[in-house]
């Protein structure tokens, strides 16, 4: 299960620099055929608890 979040910036470099925090996210890029960078991020959260689910999003609106 995945729910995609628009950050309204290039996803692409978000996400290059979420991995520098160790945050894992999908950029939208790996989803469109045309390889351009988008704005969306896919977000997985079914192999997570909701404590787990719940740090990754702060974590994460940190960097935003």
């Amino acid at each position: 299960m995945a729910l995609w979040l628009d950050i309204s910036t290039n996803s692409q470099k978000f996400a290059e620099k979420a991995k520098t925090h160790r945050i894992l996210v999908n950029p939208e890029s790996h989803f469109r055929l045309d390889g351009q960078p988008g704005t969306h991020l896919r977000l997985g959260f079914s192999g997570q608890t909701p404590n787990e689910n719940k740090r990754g999003l702060e974590a994460l609106f940190k960097l935003l």
